[in-house]
């Protein structure tokens, strides 16, 4: 499925939670999508990510940014955890809703390996 110009995602357990009756994934909303887009608008890094086929998963805090005693995976977490569960993942800069820079996160995303790995 796609948004006209990129692939839609849906996002391992975890991030979004479960779909109808448990099933794995989410579809993207709406949000998501636009927030996708401002950021591709804004980040040639993020536009190449999107053009070779991966999908925006979360924001996660960079490890070195990531308060004390919060206990949620930090996006090198995230990737690494999607890598296990079969998929190449990328991180790149983070942006918040309304495109503005978010310098202690971090953006995570995903692609389904393909025979060369």
């Amino acid at each position: 499925m796609t948004n006209g110009q990129f692939p839609m995602t849906n996002c391992p357990a975890g991030m979004e939670g479960r779909g109808p009756g448990g099933a794995r994934g989410v579809a993207m909303s709406d949000e998501k999508e636009a927030h996708v887009r401002r950021m591709a608008e804004r980040d040639p890094e993020i536009l190449g990510l999107l053009t070779e086929g991966y999908a925006f998963v979360t924001n996660a805090f960079r490890p070195d940014r990531k308060p004390a005693g919060l206990r949620l995976a930090d996006a090198e977490g995230v990737a690494r955890d999607l890598e296990e569960e079969g998929y190449a993942a990328a991180i790149a800069n983070a942006y918040d809703e309304r495109g503005n820079p978010r310098p202690e996160m971090a953006s995570v995303w995903r692609r389904r390996r393909d025979a060369r790995g």
